[in-house]
This record gives C-alpha cells, structure tokens and sequence, in this order.
C-alpha cells in the first residue's frame, strides 16, 4: 500500500497537479454539503432582514434601493460594529488558510463558516435594528 502511494504520489507530482490528485474534497461529506446548504439559507434570512432596513429607508426617504442600501450600511459608526467586525476578521482569517485534507477538518472548516454566518447574522440583525427601530430576528 506505501508502494502504491509512493507511486501515486510520484505520477501526481509529475503531472503537476500533486495536490489536487491526493487532496481531500469536503463537498464528498453528506454532512459537510448539508451544513454548506443551511448556511445558504441562513444568508438568505439575514439579507432579507437587511431588505428590510432598505425598504424602510426607500419609504421613510423617497430614495432609489442603491441610495437607501448606502444609508443602510453606512447607518452604524465603526465604534458600534467594532466587536462584529474584529470577529468577522479573526474568523475570516482562521478560514481563508485552511486547506482541509480529511473528513475532521472539513468539520472544522464548516464549524467556522457558520460561526462566521452566525456573527454576520448578528451585526446585520444589529445595524437593521438601528435603522427601523425595530427588532429584525426572526420569530
């Protein structure tokens, strides 16, 4: 079996595409497509919550849907996204280096995707609530 890697390993590094010929693809995992498919959802709630807030801005100021999504985004001041965005950032820098080579790190790997979609979530929750007033989670 070592021979047969070794081999393996060799006509890979050959060809040139000696990492993508032995790697781990997470999207092999049920499980992992499953958690990849609810985070889709879960983006899809949070930007309809972020529709919210531009549709109030669209009513409250007559203003066209890239005018009131500008005042949107821009309605909450750094000091007050700090906390969102320092974990957005550390999360997001945990992320982007992984290259998952088993089953365990595409676990890993999906546990901190929807950590990242859960901290999303709650900042956009956060700046929607500043611009209607209004609690945006859904009930």
């Amino acid at each position: 079996m070592n021979r047969f890697l070794k081999h393996a390993g060799i006509a890979c590094t050959a060809l040139g595409v000696y990492t993508s010929c032995l790697a781990y693809d997470c999207n092999d995992s049920e499980t992992y497509r499953n958690g990849r498919r609810e985070l889709d959802l879960v983006r899809q709630s949070y930007t309809a919550h972020l529709g919210t807030a531009v549709a109030f801005v669209q009513r409250q100021k007559g203003v066209d849907f890239d005018s009131a999504l500008k005042q949107v985004m821009q309605t909450a001041t750094p000091s007050q996204t700090r906390i969102y965005d320092e974990q957005l950032d550390a999360l997001g820098a945990r992320i982007k280096p992984m290259k998952p080579d088993s089953p365990q790190a595409c676990d890993t790997l999906l546990t901190l995707q929807q950590q990242y979609g859960d901290v999303s979530r709650q900042k956009i929750e956060f700046i929607v609530k500043l611009v209607t007033g209004e609690d945006s989670a859904p009930r």
